[in-house]
């Protein structure tokens, strides 16, 4: 049985992907940091890794063949990066899941099931087939060309030019003949914005609130904030009424009253509106140390145990891993599911002539450990 026959039929009795997550973290000496998890199904009877590829600057990519174009498109990154990519049975996947650049850019695709529109492969002709990349590999664009969002930003806005921003089509991956995603971006000023392909375009929005998850688009996240106004850092005081011109107060044993109704199911959007909650009522980290603890400690809060979720086709996703990005210096850590250890890969010790790859879990739980006795 090949790859993809084993993957299609996995897709027929588990749901492959339920959930992503992706939040910034800004420290007040300016330091940026972005975590960001990967949700996906238990896949039995196939060898599963993810790796974390760190390539150099100048490295040459080429896109696949298209139908209608004598050659496909090929670059070479300005920057170093460091991808993320999955390993099934030996074979590397199309899909750059997320990543960062030695410029300090990170950029992460996220499931956008229902929703993600891209045209098909046949579209591409013409003067389109300079420049025409997959969304499976929007994120290596970016991060091989770009250094800041504010760079990034102002060739998104030159629509329909194909040589500022490239035509983006339809590439299936995972043996699905599709793979609906949406884009979060970051730069090391802390600046973001998430980027779109839908029935209705190419949407870009500046993403102040620091937060994104799945389905629905991002602005039906940002309306459905307003559904939580009372969230707050700060406990109420407690419930109040009158009765016989008498006041009476009934004041809370606990704490954490402040951010009573938020969310705490993992559906996209109330993971959204948890994650959003959490990010912008922290008290900031001072440093970029204390930033990338605090984000570990935010994306606990999203984690999903291996079991928990039963979808429409079984089994449901769990936290596969998750990651920082530290865009300040450049440095990635990494953390799986069985090894708990926190590894962390920075770009400046990377070799600048050739690839490596680093696995982000091994599957050792004992060598995640710290032994006191």
């Amino acid at each position: 049985m090949t790859l993809v026959q084993k993957i299609l039929l996995l897709s027929l009795t588990v749901t492959l992907v339920s959930s992503c997550q992706n939040i910034r973290v800004r420290a007040t000496d300016g330091s940026v940091v972005v975590g960001r998890s990967m949700e996906f199904a238990q896949l039995p009877g196939l060898d599963v890794q993810t790796y974390l590829f760190s390539e150099p600057a100048g490295t040459t990519y080429t896109m696949a063949a298209l139908p209608n174009c004598e050659a496909p498109t090929t670059f070479s990154s300005k920057y170093k990066i460091g991808r993320l990519m999955v390993d099934f049975d030996g074979v590397i996947l199309n899909s750059t899941m997320g990543g960062i650049s030695s410029a300090g850019m990170s950029g992460s695709a996220l499931y956008f099931t229902t929703c993600a529109k891209f045209p098909p492969k046949d579209t591409v002709m013409g003067d389109k087939c300079p420049n025409a990349i997959p969304q499976t590999n929007v994120v290596l664009w970016v991060l091989a060309n770009y250094g800041s969002v504010s760079e990034l930003n102002e060739d998104l806005k030159k629509k329909g030019d194909f040589t500022a921003f490239p035509y983006v089509w339809d590439q299936g991956d995972l043996g699905l003949e599709s793979i609906p995603v949406h884009f979060a971006f970051h730069d090391a000023d802390g600046k973001s914005i998430v980027l779109e392909y839908t029935k209705h375009g190419r949407k870009v929005y500046p993403n102040t609130v620091g937060v994104m998850t799945n389905s629905p688009e991002y602005s039906w996240h940002m309306d459905n904030l307003r559904n939580y106004p009372q969230v707050r850092r700060k406990d109420w005081p407690g419930f109040k009424w009158t009765y016989n011109s008498m006041k009476y107060k009934q004041q809370p044993f606990w704490s954490g009253t402040g951010l009573s109704g938020i969310p705490g199911d993992y559906s996209s959007p109330s993971r959204f509106i948890k994650a959003a909650a959490q990010v912008t009522n922290i008290t900031p980290p001072k440093n970029a140390d204390q930033a990338v603890v605090q984000a570990f400690h935010l994306m606990n809060a999203a984690d999903i145990p291996l079991g928990i979720i039963e979808g429409p086709h079984g089994p449901g996703g769990f936290t596969w891993w998750s990651t920082v990005h530290d865009v300040t210096r450049r440095c990635a850590y990494l953390r799986g599911y069985r090894n708990l250890a926190v590894k962390r890969v920075c770009l400046d010790n990377t070799s600048d002539e050739e690839e490596e790859r680093f696995l982000v879990d091994d599957g050792d739980f004992d060598g995640g450990i710290v032994k006191l006795n």
